[in-house]
């Protein structure tokens, strides 16, 4: 616990730290459903480091270890990611049938906070594959379900996804509407990584816009938050 609430303030390096040695202690125990779940975490601060052959291994590890205690949402908590990485390698079929087969564990558990970053995953396929009316539905569901369960890391990851997709098929009012809305979710998060991404994009789109001022007021505040996160890693 105390790792992971490192991690998800953006202090990897001493989230990484307590995580692993959980991990080695879950082991002493043989404690199964401990160790998944611990490497789930150690997987996604590998992905924050861009280690992204280690962070693969160690969800293909995650799956290993809960399908061996027929632990089915510790098996679709670590396809949701792996499938982000297939998306990155540019792996599409594999990353679709990943992120698909994570979403019908997460129906047939009903494990319905995990069902919404499940279908942002298969939004952020979409959105790749430029099918922008099938990503803006799977975003929108995935907001709705965050939205309900206060889940606000989940949906500020959402906003920003979609404000990003707007401005890339030229609605720059719902950019920002949607980007606006994610730093609105941020003030009840302590999630700089995201928060700056969002300012980062309405910098951009003030820079389109010839509004100056507004983007070096967006500039500030994106290096401020990015600032935040690398001084955590040092």
């Amino acid at each position: 616990t105390y790792g992971s609430i490192h991690y998800k303030t953006n202090d990897y390096h001493m989230g990484l730290k307590y995580l692993l040695q959980a991990y080695e202690l879950y082991r002493e125990l043989n404690n199964i459903l401990n160790q998944s779940r611990t490497l789930k975490s150690i997987g996604a601060v590998y992905e924050f480091f861009k280690d992204y052959q280690k962070a693969k291994e160690t969800y293909l590890k995650c799956i290993s270890l809960s399908e061996s205690i027929d632990d089915l949402n510790g098996v679709s908590n670590a396809l949701n990611p792996l499938s982000g990485i297939y998306l990155k390698e540019n792996k599409l079929d594999k990353a679709f049938k990943t992120i698909e087969k994570s979403i019908h564990i997460k129906e047939q558990t009903g494990d319905n906070r995990g069902l919404g970053f499940a279908i942002y995953g298969r939004a952020k396929i979409h959105d790749k594959q430029n099918n922008f009316t099938a990503a803006e539905n799977d975003y929108l569901k995935s907001l709705e379900i965050h939205l309900n369960l206060t889940e606000h890391v989940g949906a500020m990851m959402t906003l920003n996804k979609l404000g990003n997709m707007y401005f890339k098929i030229g609605k720059p009012g719902l950019a920002k509407q949607r980007l606006k809305e994610c730093l609105v979710e941020g003030e009840s998060s302590d999630h700089n990584l995201i928060i700056y991404k969002a300012y980062f994009a309405l910098y951009t789109l003030a820079i389109k816009e010839g509004n100056t001022k507004e983007a070096l007021n967006y500039l500030e505040k994106y290096s401020e938050n990015k600032e935040r996160v690398q001084r955590r890693d040092v």
